[in-house]
């Protein structure tokens, strides 16, 4: 009797790990018949589930599939930054689902600074101080300029290159825990070394001194040129405190969003990502 049960029960084992087995194939081909792909980052226990619905323009016409999962690479390299773990689920129609591991329902106002603006950081030369005092003296822009006007903290007319000097592309992810010494709250973003080079080597107007850092189409902050590339980073001067600091330093080292998305559906899971 105990050699038989011996010889039965490895049998069992694998019969309910073939099931089992059966039972998951069946799940994955449903989901990607249903216009699905899953993006599996790190395992972790319950969480917040937030539900975009990517807007693509009207005249669209790739794959919103793909096109869906452009936008979760770079929300998933901003969560990257934080170090969450995640999972994502996008379907034929370019919904995506986003798990976060672990968040807690008061974390949602966070996490919707960090995942939904567009992540456009754009870096205009202000012109030197001498060209700057012809336009003031004849009133002409010169060529490669033009006139942006701050509105804070007074309204001030800057005469900055009519192209950026640096753009989201140029910022690399960062990890907070290598940025060293910082001094808040201005933000760092890690500049990739080839981006430095080429302005300090051949594009920099050597009689500027600023750029105007202009984030998500609006003018931020002006911040001085003989600090770019200085360790690393490109300096964002003008938070009014550190977690704004931190929140533009997640955001814009995660690259730009292809598509914007809405405000999100949001619930909570229990169980793990896997």
């Amino acid at each position: 009797m105990g050699r038989g049960r011996q010889s039965i029960e490895p049998s069992d084992l694998r019969f309910r790990s073939y099931r089992e087995m059966r039972v998951l194939l069946i799940v994955l081909v449903l989901a990607l018949c249903a216009g699905g792909v899953f993006l599996v980052a790190r395992p972790g226990e319950g969480g917040i589930e937030l539900r975009y619905a990517v807007s693509f323009p009207a005249d669209f016409k790739g794959s919103r599939k793909e096109a869906g999962l452009g936008v979760v690479q770079s929300l998933g390299a901003r969560l990257g930054v934080e170090r969450r773990w995640w999972k994502a689920f996008v379907d034929k129609k370019g919904v995506i689902t986003l798990c976060i591991a672990g968040a807690k329902p008061g974390e949602v106002p966070h996490l919707r600074r960090i995942l939904e603006p567009e992540g456009r950081l754009e870096a205009y030369e202000i012109a030197a101080p001498e060209l700057r005092a012809l336009y003031d003296e004849n009133g002409d822009v010169p060529p490669g300029y033009r006139i942006v006007q701050l509105a804070e903290p007074v309204t001030t007319l800057l005469l900055v290159s009519e192209r950026p000097v640096f753009d989201t592309s140029d910022i690399a992810p960062t990890d907070p825990r290598c940025q060293g010494f910082v001094q808040r709250p201005t933000a760092y973003l890690e500049l990739r070394n080839e981006s430095a080079l080429r302005y300090l080597n051949h594009d920099r107007d050597p009689w500027a001194s600023e750029m105007l850092v202009v984030l998500d189409g609006k003018p931020f902050s002006t911040t001085p040129i003989d600090t770019v590339g200085m360790d690393g980073f490109f300096r964002v001067p003008g938070p009014k405190d550190e977690v704004e600091a931190q929140e533009i330093e997640r955001h814009f080292a995660g690259g730009r969003l292809p598509y914007p998305i809405g405000a999100p559906d949001v619930s909570a899971f229990r169980g793990s990502i896997r």
